[in-house]
């Protein structure tokens, strides 16, 4: 099966819109509301390339203007007051998403802000080298993040509310590219059933990055 990586997924139904990425290790949803949608539930894949150009356009724009998507299976149009895009879909499969977030809501482990988060993965990521990116995150009277590459090997603490015990093992960037987005301020929830399971950020403006550990002895 020949699985389209390179686009996002515009998911529209009745129940909502949702807009998927995934590079097959990580995967962001963000789950839209306030959008009308006239005609039968759809799926398309817009390229990379696209979405760029989309969003460039659109931080031009205040957030209560509206723009139209017009599509069909291969073919999907944009237009605003000022601009008109036009675009084919991705050829392949997505991955059925839905599946992988039926856990999202998963036992509580941490909840910290962006800020102490993105300080926490960058100190992390520089006792990381090329054969070994994991870090060992260890939540229990405190949280720990530690790494077992020879470039480093001391231990970082993460400030937050520890909800739940926990030991997983993460690559630092990816939870560092999720929140490098939003404030300092804001607050970031993380989820995960096990430390060999998925591990969900519940981040804010209802989006959801879903995350897979490294699975190693621990």
């Amino acid at each position: 099966v020949r699985y389209a990586l390179g686009g996002v997924l515009l998911d529209l139904s009745d129940q909502g819109t949702n807009f998927v990425a995934t590079d097959s290790r990580r995967m962001m949803v963000s789950a839209r509301q306030n959008v009308k949608i006239v005609g039968p539930p759809l799926r398309f894949i817009l390229p990379s390339a696209m979405a760029r150009s989309m969003l460039s356009l659109l931080k031009r724009y205040d957030q209560s203007q509206s723009v139209t998507l017009r599509m069909n299976h291969n073919r999907m149009s944009v237009s605003g007051d000022s601009f008109d895009l036009v675009t084919p879909s991705v050829e392949g499969r997505f991955p059925v998403w839905q599946s992988l977030m039926t856990a999202a809501n998963g036992s509580l482990v941490l909840e910290a802000t962006a800020g102490y988060l993105k300080r926490a993965c960058r100190l992390a990521n520089v006792m990381t080298d090329e054969e070994n990116q994991g870090v060992r995150f260890a939540f229990g009277d405190k949280a720990e993040l530690s790494s077992g590459a020879k470039v480093g090997d001391s231990s970082v603490t993460l400030t937050g509310t520890i909800r739940n015990q926990l030991d997983t093992e993460m690559i630092a960037k990816y939870i560092l590219d999720a929140v490098s987005g939003w404030q300092d301020h804001e607050l970031i929830e993380w989820r995960q059933q096990d430390g060999d399971e998925a591990m969900y950020l519940h981040l804010p403006d209802s989006m959801i990055c879903c995350i897979m550990p490294l699975v190693t002895e621990r």
